[in-house]
């Protein structure tokens, strides 16, 4: 992750310093989480020091564009149950680990588990962030940049078929665009229109986090 290159943009939301929330807060802990050691992303004092950039960071604006709006030991410590239930070599551990947020808000919360959960899990990942209304309104660019980089792609929630995307998380971001207008068809039409078939049943989520508020529900 290229922190100082996010640094360098102005395409923030909010005035002055939060115009660089991503660059200084969010960025930093993304790649915190992808240098730890497999040690440190199992104790929950580490991960939640390695949050710190990014719980600092103030909420921004009314619509929340910036900030995280979790408390960082709080996440941290769902964070490290994760790990530990998904951190172990076993015998699909090449099969892609399936994880999908609801109610994702700006997206700050679900790049960090997807970034912890990259890292931790010992194959591949391929995640979803949903959420209320178009992706412009939730996540500016900066944002966006760190979701395609940690392999996650977005879907309006009134556009979200679960069975239907757990095809689609097969295929690569390239055809699973997370920009607009993408976000708002169901992935059975991005699908048709790719080229892409789908037979059978796809297997389900391995996580479903819904996330919104200072607490967490998790499948």
């Amino acid at each position: 992750v290229d922190c100082g290159l996010l640094g360098r943009t102005t395409s923030g939301y909010g005035s002055g310093p939060d115009k660089l929330s991503v660059a200084r807060g969010l960025c930093p802990t993304i790649a915190g989480l992808e240098m730890a050691s497999c040690k440190q992303l199992l104790n929950v004092d580490n991960v939640a020091a390695i949050l710190a950039p990014a719980a600092e960071e103030r909420v921004c604006c009314k619509l929340k564009w910036a900030g995280l709006l979790h408390w960082p030991f709080e996440l941290a410590h769902v964070l490290v149950h994760l790990g530990q239930r998904f951190g172990k070599p076993h015998d699909n551990s090449q099969q892609a680990l399936r994880f999908v947020s609801t109610n994702s808000a700006n997206g700050w919360a679900t790049a960090i588990f997807a970034a912890y959960l990259r890292r931790i899990y010992p194959g591949p990942f391929a995640g979803l962030a949903v959420n209320q209304g178009k992706s412009e309104w939730a996540q500016h660019r900066d944002t966006r940049i760190l979701m395609r980089n940690l392999t996650l792609t977005y879907r309006s929630d009134v556009a979200f078929d679960p069975e239907a995307e757990l095809a689609f998380l097969s295929h690569s971001l390239a055809v699973r665009s997370s920009l607009m207008p993408a976000a708002a068809e169901t992935a059975s039409a991005l699908m048709h229109r790719s080229g892409v078939r789908w037979e059978g049943t796809p297997p389900p989520f391995h996580i479903c986090v819904r996330l919104g508020g200072p607490s967490f529900a998790i499948e």
